[in-house]
């Protein structure tokens, strides 16, 4: 009998023990199914839990379940923004990353039977991982132009940028991953970047012109800018080149463009041409052995556009140098453009404060008293000239206190003591 009992025993355990690795592969088999009836968030859970004993699974299992479970993230991704359901969204909004996370597994555990498949499921994800990339990118911008900040979500941006350019090197990830490691502060990386950009771009040209390519110069000259001011004019000099010779193609192809696609492109190209522009006067105002070359070159962009506020700007803050007289009668000009121009009006004021301060020093100076009073008179015109430009800008900027000071001083010089003792106050309260 003892005997009986021990043999049905041993029987009921030989029918009942299972392996670990059928146990998975059953959960394996299960998480297929619930993925082929469209259960994909009991056929996730199965894959998590087979994928969980990966030391226990073959090479050939394994490479099949974080395929599946790199697939049912796509689905559920999918699921989640096709519709409504604002807390799905929340949970899968990372599912892109996570499959294709899934997928590259799958591909080091594949023996070589399934990567075609496997290879086929990654290069379909790049361009969603890139629009997610970009997204975050633009996002974490949009915070920083309102003083505000959030690693996390420039990190986010990384991942996904990072993932997009191992499954594909194009000329636009380059330049994004650039201006990810930019706002990092890395800014060697991201000159790497910037130039694997150009070089993808000028090798193989895509079919439309990108008009946006040219910021890659721009950012490149920027980062160049504080250790040279010659590299970085070489850097924004390519970019006016390959801007201009895609506008050539551009216009070669117009009539095959709609009209809207057509204007947007335009569009485009005036505005990085204008801001590579800027940038260049920008270089040569930065450099003052350049001063003479920067005279010509802001004489000759004038000449073609002699209503730029910026230009006329820029030529009289150089001219400030060598002809204050030339200089006034440039930012005069320039008002005629602005004439509520803060830059302008406060720029005139200090040029006569200049003048008048000038004058008056040598007076102080003169032991002859007619020549003292004709100085003495024309610096105290000069001051007179320069109150209503200041006056002007504090209209504009009520706190601007560089601008309330040269009023109290041009009050105490004209001995206007209601003036003084106002714009004295007014100092004392911004002082607080």
């Amino acid at each position: 009998m003892g005997i009986y009992r021990i043999t049905v025993v041993l029987l009921i355990a030989g029918l009942t023990w299972i392996t670990p690795v059928v146990a998975q592969k059953t959960k394996l088999q299960q998480g297929k199914d619930y993925f082929m009836d469209g259960s994909y968030s009991k056929a996730l859970e199965l894959f998590n839990q087979t994928v969980s004993q990966d030391r226990s699974l073959t090479p050939e299992m394994l490479s099949e379940a974080y395929y599946y479970r790199g697939l049912t993230y796509v689905r559920l991704y999918d699921e989640s923004y096709t519709g409504e359901d604002k807390e799905a969204q929340k949970l899968y909004i990372d599912a892109l990353l996570s499959a294709y996370r899934d997928y590259k597994k799958s591909m080091n555990y594949d023996h070589g039977d399934q990567w075609k498949k496997i290879d086929l499921e990654i290069k379909n994800l790049h361009h969603a991982l890139l629009r997610e990339g970009l997204a975050s990118l633009n996002e974490y911008n949009d915070l920083v132009f309102n003083g505000k900040t959030d690693p996390k979500l420039l990190a986010r941006a990384g991942d996904y940028l990072v993932s997009a350019h191992e499954i594909r090197e194009t000329y636009l990830v380059c330049d994004l991953l650039g201006q990810v490691y930019l706002d990092k502060g890395q800014k060697q990386e991201a000159a790497g970047y910037f130039t694997k950009a150009e070089k993808l771009y000028t090798e193989k040209l895509p079919e439309e012109p990108d008009f946006l390519m040219a910021y890659v110069f721009y950012r490149l000259a920027a980062l160049h800018k504080p250790d040279s001011i010659r590299l970085a004019m070489q850097d924004n000099q390519r970019g006016l080149i390959l801007l201009e010779s895609e506008h050539e193609r551009f216009l070669a192809l117009k009539n095959k463009l709609t009209p809207v696609r057509a204007q947007q492109m335009e569009e485009q190209y005036q505005l990085a041409l204008r801001d590579l522009n800027n940038l260049k006067l920008d270089l040569y105002l930065s450099d003052s052995e350049l001063y003479v070359e920067a005279l010509h070159v802001f004489e000759e962009e004038l000449a073609k556009n002699p209503g730029d506020i910026d230009l006329l700007i820029g030529y009289a803050s150089l001219l400030e140098k060598s002809d204050k007289d030339k200089a006034i009668l440039t930012y005069q000009k320039a008002l005629q453009v602005d004439p509520n121009n803060a830059i302008v009006l406060f720029n005139l004021g200090a040029l006569y404060y200049a003048k008048g301060k000038a004058l008056f020093d040598t007076a102080q100076n003169s032991s002859d008293n007619k020549q003292f009073e004709l100085l003495s008179e024309g610096a105290l015109a000069n001051f007179e000239k320069a109150r209503p430009f200041f006056e002007q800008v504090l209209i504009e900027d009520p706190s601007s206190l560089e601008t309330i000071q040269a009023l109290k001083t041009i009050a105490f010089i004209l001995d206007d003591q209601p003036s003084y003792l106002k714009y004295q106050d007014m100092e004392s309260k911004l002082g607080r």
